[in-house]
């Protein structure tokens, strides 16, 4: 690799670790023309009944050329009737710092955990000179259940607590 000073960086070629760690660093430091991009945050939260799910992107760098992204979905722990499998591209415009994705939300009745799904971003290989991702390149999407928990047994534990509380109350006088 050239001197740390230098104003020249290789671009990362696949299974490059080395060459891909050193145009990160070059590129968080302002010294090559090469822009980092990463997902805004590790984890995007929504409630199970939102069509859309907005995912936010960064770009960081000299922004000067045009740059086109693929993401994918990939299922963690939805059921198959929640989840559909989803990948797209994302343009981005020169002096374009923030893009996002809209990524379909399918609701069910059913109560279960919050539906989990990740989001991977891919650089083109004919747009390696133009960008690498950044250490958030995965993010995760949290579907938050909004659904009554099955049985009524929420609401048994509500009433339960609530006549404890008053019994309690009175033990106390």
């Amino acid at each position: 690799m050239p001197a740390a000073n230098s104003n020249f960086s290789q671009i990362p070629k696949d299974g490059d670790v080395q060459n891909h760690e050193d145009a990160l660093e070059d590129t968080r430091h302002g010294t090559v023309d090469v822009d980092m991009v990463d997902f805004q945050s590790v984890e995007f939260l929504f409630e199970e009944g939102t069509k859309f799910c907005k995912v936010f992107l960064e770009r960081r760098g000299g922004c000067a050329k045009p740059l086109v992204l693929e993401w994918k979905t990939e299922n963690i722990n939805m059921s198959k009737d929640q989840y559909m499998q989803q990948q797209g591209k994302v343009e981005m415009k020169p002096k374009q710092t923030h893009a996002f994705l809209a990524i379909k939300a399918i609701d069910n009745s059913l109560w279960n955990a919050s539906a989990l799904q990740h989001v991977h971003l891919e650089v083109p290989k004919n747009y390696a000179d133009v960008a690498v991702l950044g250490e958030l390149r995965t993010t995760t999407i949290a579907l938050v259940n909004e659904d009554r928990f099955p049985s009524g047994v929420d609401e048994k534990v509500a009433e339960n607590k609530e006549k404890s509380n008053r019994y309690t109350a009175i033990m106390l006088w």
